[in-house]
């Protein structure tokens, strides 16, 4: 039976013949973006859908859709919940008002929850 190479030891090798490192790139500057505007949002539970399950409906974003999605993506992380982002409200499934208006004060919006 052969036995096998170790290809990492033959190519540390061969790199430090010619004078190169393995293992260490250039990292290229990571842009940030830039933080989303602070907004004015109104809270609303609703019932939605044939099952008429309550969902919290987070109306006011000003900004573009590509910008809502990712927002609602965000939002739906931290909330750990499920939910969608189109036509300038953030759909979170279940009766999390409460808790959405804690995020996005955290996040330095202004909320207001109506019942």
């Amino acid at each position: 039976m052969k036995k096998a190479t170790d290809w990492r030891a033959a190519l540390t090798q061969i790199a430090e013949k010619e004078g190169m490192e393995l293992g260490k790139t250039e990292e290229a500057p990571v842009e940030e973006k830039a933080a989303f505007q602070k907004q004015n949002f109104t809270i609303k539970v609703e019932k939605r859908g044939a099952g008429q399950k309550k969902a919290t409906i987070i109306y006011g974003y000003n900004g573009s859709d590509d910008d809502l999605t990712e927002f609602g993506a965000q939002l739906r992380k931290k909330m750990s919940t499920g939910g969608s982002a189109r036509g300038g409200e953030i759909l979170l499934q279940g009766d999390v008002a409460q808790q959405a208006a804690k995020v996005l004060e955290e996040m330095g919006h202004k909320v207001k929850v109506q019942k």
